[in-house]
Parts: C-alpha cells; sequence; structure tokens
C-alpha cells in the first residue's frame, strides 16, 4: 500500500484584493480596541487620584506680563562681553606675533620674516679673550693648590 497524501488546497473566498482589504480592517480594529482598552486602565488609574490645586487664574496671567528679573545676569553678561574682548586680543596680539608673512623692514624696505630663525653663533671670536680664561684658569689652579694642603693619613691592611 502506498502512502498517498491528498493534496491540500487553501481555497480563499475573493480576489486578493479583497483579501488584503480585510485583512488591514482586521488589523485597524484590534489596534483601536487595544488603544481603548489603554485609555480605559488609564482613566481607572487616575479616578483614584484626588487632587485638585486651587488657583487664581488672574494672578498668573498678571505675572507673565511684568518683566523677569534675574540677579546677576547684567553682571554675567559684562563678564562674558569682557571674556569675549579679552578672548579677541589674545587673537589678534597671537597673529601678530606668531604670523608666518613677511613684514617690511624700517630702515631698509626689504621684506623680512616674521619669525625668529635660529643660526649658529659663538659668543667670544677674540683671542684676548681666550687668553685672558687660560690666565685665570691657571691661576685659580695654583690658589687651590696653595691653600688646600690637607694631606690624609692611610692606612695599608
Amino acid at each position: 500500500q502506498e502512502n498517498v497524501v491528498p493534496l491540500a488546497a487553501l481555497q480563499i473566498a475573493g480576489d486578493k484584493e479583497t483579501v488584503i482589504q480585510r485583512i488591514e480592517q482586521y488589523r485597524q480594529e484590534k489596534e483601536l480596541r487595544i488603544r481603548e482598552s489603554r485609555e480605559e486602565r488609564e482613566q481607572e488609574r487616575l479616578r483614584e487620584c484626588t487632587f485638585a490645586p486651587r488657583t487664581k487664574h488672574g494672578a498668573v496671567g498678571a505675572r507673565l506680563n511684568k518683566p523677569v528679573v534675574v540677579h546677576g545676569l547684567t553682571r554675567f553678561l559684562r563678564n562674558r562681553e569682557a571674556a569675549r574682548r579679552e578672548d579677541e586680543e589674545k587673537r589678534r596680539r597671537e597673529k601678530e606675533v606668531f604670523a608666518t608673512g613677511h613684514k617690511t623692514s624700517s630702515r631698509s624696505g626689504a621684506p623680512r620674516p616674521c619669525f625668529t630663525v635660529a643660526e649658529p653663533f659663538r659668543l667670544s671670536k677674540s683671542k684676548t679673550a681666550k687668553k685672558k680664561m687660560d690666565a685665570l684658569r691657571m691661576e685659580l689652579e695654583r690658589d687651590f693648590e696653595e691653600k688646600c694642603t690637607f694631606q690624609p693619613k692611610l692606612r695599608s691592611f
């Protein structure tokens, strides 16, 4: 005996468009029921709240028309403006000092760099300065030998 599985065909009444419309309508009805149940639960929860503040309706409007006084606002704005001016001055000075362009020399009129150029240098080039330094060194050595006369006594083991 052969196992024969009959073909099961799902038949949907109507064409595709009507089926899609019915599915969409069902989804919208379900969302509506869920939303209504949430609102009903919220209303139940709020029924327990009995607090009702007493307010003066006219006083609120009158307060809104008055200017608001914020203590220290003038000082804050003054300090902020001073800080802005200091920053502006700092930027101006930095631009002047650390500029990378060229300025003209006041004497020759030739362009010169606005930054320091490192070049090798010698502090002293004269021979007389070298002779003086050698003489001073010799004098200090002699003075050291004359004044430092301490001779430690060492024991041999």
